[in-house]
């Protein structure tokens, strides 16, 4: 199995995510979390994870925090998330929704964690209801997206 394609995606998809999104004033999808998420869950575990720290440390890099909190935080989901994979149901989209739906809100409870751990400002933002509640909402959408977009190409799961 080819892998760099992955990772090369992971890296393409968190410098849109920081680059390109936020100039629309909006809610930022979380591409490359989701696109971690989908390779744990469907394709690999390892891959999945790499994903999730590669384009974490992207993200870590481009914010300069000092400590990889987006690294550890998409790399612990995306491996959590593979560890489970294997013990559910796979209903195709409903599983991959609900899993993309678990990362989101992990993910945003572990922005503020690490917010308030290390004395970032936008701890508030984090937990902010209505925010996590149009996190989820475009989230959803968008992992509706990277699943018609990648089914296909995904390798199988060892």
């Amino acid at each position: 199995m080819r892998r760099w394609p992955y990772l090369i995606a992971a890296v393409v998809l968190s410098i849109l995510e920081i680059s390109f999104f936020p100039f629309l004033k909006g809610i930022v999808p979380a591409f490359s979390l989701l696109l971690a998420v989908l390779l744990a869950l469907k394709a690999d575990l390892r891959l999945g994870t790499a994903c999730g720290i590669l384009a974490g440390f992207v993200i870590d890099f481009t914010f300069g925090f000092g400590v990889p909190q987006m690294a550890i935080t998409y790399g612990l989901i995306a491996y959590l998330i593979g560890r489970l994979a294997g013990h559910i149901v796979d209903l195709g989209l409903l599983t991959y929704l609900v899993a993309a739906l678990v990362a989101t809100v992990s993910a945003s409870l572990m922005a503020a964690f690490f917010s308030l751990a290390f004395g970032y400002s936008g701890w508030q933002l984090v937990i902010n209801w209505k925010n996590i509640g149009g996190t989820l909402l475009f989230n959803a959408l968008a992992a509706v997206l990277v699943y018609l977009f990648a089914r296909k190409r995904l390798p199988s799961r060892n």
